[in-house]
């Protein structure tokens, strides 16, 4: 049965739509950042952050928890499609956005701990190997070009290293890595955002977006037509649902987690296979996610459901790898909606007058975000 439209009264129209300069769609990290960055510099314009989920913010909610800036074989995989400028310049970026996100919010109060990271191999990975160890050497050279950091890649044995994974053979370890929690990422984000007088509102889910050179008017689904002077889309793997022809692309990450499993005592956040794969404890239990590329046509979508291949394949690297044998329950499965193109690099483009898009962070959100909100609100503004 189709639902009426929410009918405004006057003083909630008053407060939140009326005069509206800009309308945010999205409050994940971009969104968020936008708001946070543009108030502070134009703190008399009426701001507003729309988002279509009742709790949390997208993938900025969903993700596992990673302040990382480019593991090796990833960092090789990019130079496949791009030079080392430009690969390099992406990893600045991040390590920059990592940077503006701890000035922006306390991220000590979001669990930030520079706990390290790690690229581990198997030995099923000998080739993976071989074509990034030669590259250590000059990817630690062109880190600390722009970032400041020394030693970003370090080369360790399997015992060096500490971890009990069964059949580790190589591991290289990322010093400057660190792991944070999600969600209080995300509550300090809307935090400040509200104390500067934006108001993030949620459950809108806009269908349409119509500018005229002078407003852009959004059509919802139970809230009618909603106008501001420009709208900022921020919604990222969700963003062809309005504008179909911008290169995004949602690819849907899946994730897992374990019952609390005694004994476990490495610590880390950790990459495999170019990132596609991941894992970390959470206190005494296994956060492990990815393993798209084994089903990738598939997981170009933006449902946010679990499918057999992705779980069985986290479930037999997770028994074979990390618990050597061991089989544990399973507590919770979600899924989280990446935006990805053909390059790595976030789009910030102003389509009109009244219509900004900011999106496309490849799955480096925490990392990326925050950068690319400054830039948003800057790009607003101008």
């Amino acid at each position: 049965m189709q639902r009426t439209p929410q009918q405004w009264s006057y003083w909630e129209k008053d407060l939140y739509l009326d005069g509206i300069e800009v309308a945010i769609l999205g409050a994940g990290i971009v969104g968020l950042t936008t708001a946070i960055f543009l108030k502070q510099q134009r703190p008399s314009w009426k701001i507003q952050v729309f988002d279509q989920w009742t709790i949390g913010g997208g993938a900025t909610t969903r993700n596992a928890g990673f302040a990382c800036f480019g593991s090796p074989t990833e960092l090789v995989s990019d130079l496949a499609t791009q030079d080392e400028a430009a690969t390099f310049a992406l990893v600045k970026a991040r390590w920059e956005g990592l940077q503006l996100l701890q000035r922006t919010v306390d991220m000590q109060k979001a669990d930030y701990v520079t706990c390290g990271g790690y690229e581990v191999f198997f030995p099923d990975d000998q080739s993976a190997w071989d074509k990034t160890v030669d590259h250590l050497p000059r990817f630690n050279q062109l880190a600390e070009e722009v970032t400041g950091v020394k030693n970003a890649y370090q080369i360790l044995t399997p015992a060096a290293s500490g971890l009990p994974f069964a059949g580790l053979e190589q591991v290289v370890f990322m010093p400057h890595e660190a792991r944070i929690h999600p969600g209080k990422m995300h509550q300090l984000l809307v935090t400040q955002a509200i104390r500067l007088g934006v108001p993030v509102i949620r459950g809108v889910e806009v269908e349409h977006i119509h500018t005229d050179g002078t407003y852009a008017q959004m059509t919802t689904s139970e809230h009618g037509i909603l106008r501001a002077r420009q709208i900022v889309v921020a919604t990222n793997g969700f963003t062809r649902r309005l504008l179909p022809d911008v290169d995004v692309l949602p690819a849907r990450n899946q994730v897992l987690v374990t019952e609390p499993i005694p004994g476990l005592t490495w610590d880390g956040t950790f990459h495999y296979q170019e990132g596609y794969v991941y894992f970390r404890r959470i206190g005494d239990r296994i956060l492990l996610g990815g393993m798209r590329h084994i089903d990738k046509m598939a997981e170009m979508t933006d449902d946010l459901s679990q499918t057999t291949v992705i779980q069985e394949a986290l479930e037999h690297f997770l028994t074979k790898r990390l618990l050597a044998g061991k089989n544990v329950a399973i507590t919770d499965r979600w899924s989280g909606i990446l935006g990805v193109g053909a390059q790595k690099w976030p789009i910030l483009k102003r389509l009109d007058n009244n219509l900004i898009v900011a999106v496309r962070m490849g799955g480096m959100g925490v990392a990326l975000g925050t950068g690319l909100g400054q830039q948003a609100a800057a790009l607003t503004i101008s």
